[in-house]
């Protein structure tokens, strides 16, 4: 179930190479926040950012940007 957003990451890392402390924002699914997932992160320097639960508004400014990239693709 992370494999792909495993992936995912990975892929978009190598194609970039970011600094160390990449914030990584996501909802509080189980493959962002399982353990493999945060392994990843945490081996690349990756820092994660997760909405609380029953707060929308955490991470309201990347999910409107990611709902922008979405309906233009």
């Amino acid at each position: 179930k992370d494999s792909l957003v495993i992936d995912a990451f990975l892929q978009g890392y190598k194609k970039e190479h970011p600094p160390t402390g990449l914030i990584i924002h996501t909802d509080q699914g189980s493959q962002y926040t399982g353990s493999n997932f945060q392994a990843i992160l945490k081996k690349y320097g990756a820092v994660s950012s997760v909405s609380r639960k029953g707060n929308p508004y955490d991470n309201a400014l990347m999910e409107s940007f990611y709902k922008t990239i979405k309906r233009e693709l």
